[in-house]
């Protein structure tokens, strides 16, 4: 598993996560309205598993990730700060349908990285009981490390 490999290795901060998903050939990629940041110098064609964090509140959701999955090879992508439009299904509904992926094909996860959310539990939030989780290569989980998980066959 992804997180017991990071508690056993000692990864606590920040930086040492960073390091560590480089060493795994993961790429995460952030969009923020104006920004792009690729927090590891892996380019997504070179990973193994690319990470994309959308904003729930951001509006070019599509266009965003077009560009950042050009040359991914197994995209996860977070929507993240669904605690700022409140959890709402319909509106995590809608950015699924804007990027245009099939979420039996590519995880598409929920989030509040602030809170936590959907990030290392096996269950959904308490604050998404719509969420009905991912489906990949005839596995399925509901969060991110279970994502990471099966994009790395840990």
């Amino acid at each position: 598993m992804t997180m017991q490999r990071f508690q056993q290795e000692g990864v606590r901060t920040y930086d040492q996560a960073s390091r560590k998903l480089k060493s795994l050939k993961i790429a995460p990629s952030f969009d923020t309205p104006k920004h792009h940041v690729t927090i590891v110098d892996v380019s997504a064609s070179e990973a193994d598993c690319t990470i994309i964090v959308l904003s729930a509140d951001t509006v070019a959701h599509g266009i965003a990730a077009q560009s950042l999955f050009a040359a991914a090879k197994q995209p996860i992508i977070l929507i993240n700060k669904m605690d700022g439009i409140e959890w709402s299904e319909e509106q995590f509904q809608k950015i699924v349908q804007e990027l245009g992926y099939n979420p039996e094909n590519v995880p598409i996860i929920p989030i509040s990285a602030l809170k936590g959310d959907n990030i290392t539990d096996r269950l959904p939030s308490p604050k998404s009981p719509w969420y009905k989780g991912w489906k990949k290569n005839g596995q399925s989980g509901t969060s991110l490390l279970e994502a990471l998980d099966v994009a790395l066959g840990s």
